[in-house]
């Protein structure tokens, strides 16, 4: 599938694979607690932005897609997110097993000669955490770079 462009807002986080069980759950309960700002802003539910990563770490934002022209909020960063070639699963269940899902995803891409980018979507996640299903997607090559706003 094809994705549209999007502009996210949000949270940055970079930070190695051992720190990204600590810092996204904290930059979730710092965009949590300003949620009410945001509702007359937003395009769709809260999502989970895998951007890349460096020799050292991951990039990633969690935050929400910003309706068409409305001014990114202070204090959040906001990435343009170019239309894409997506591979989408929805997962069912529990979060724990969203990286699962997307091994699997990743691994059927592979066996399907669609190579995998490291740029990832999960969209699905509620203030009182509550969900049980979430829309995931993984980039496939050739990647479109997203950039900064």
């Amino acid at each position: 599938m094809t994705s549209p462009e999007m502009i996210v807002a949000g949270i940055p986080i970079q930070a190695n694979w051992q720190q990204l069980w600590e810092e996204v759950p904290k930059a979730w309960g710092s965009l949590f607690a300003r949620a009410a700002e945001f509702e007359k802003l937003s395009d769709g539910p809260f999502v989970d932005v895998s951007l890349g990563r460096s020799d050292v770490a991951y990039l990633q934002l969690v935050g929400f897609p910003l309706r068409h022209g409305v001014r990114v909020p202070d204090g959040l960063k906001a990435m343009h997110i170019p239309v894409q070639r997506l591979l989408h699963h929805r997962h069912v269940g529990d979060v724990k097993g969203i990286a699962a899902s997307f091994g699997a995803m990743e691994a059927w891409a592979e066996q399907h000669a669609l190579p995998p980018s490291e740029f990832k979507l999960d969209f699905g996640y509620t203030l009182a955490g509550d969900e049980t299903a979430h829309d995931l997607y993984i980039g496939l090559r050739p990647e479109t770079p997203w950039r900064h706003v």
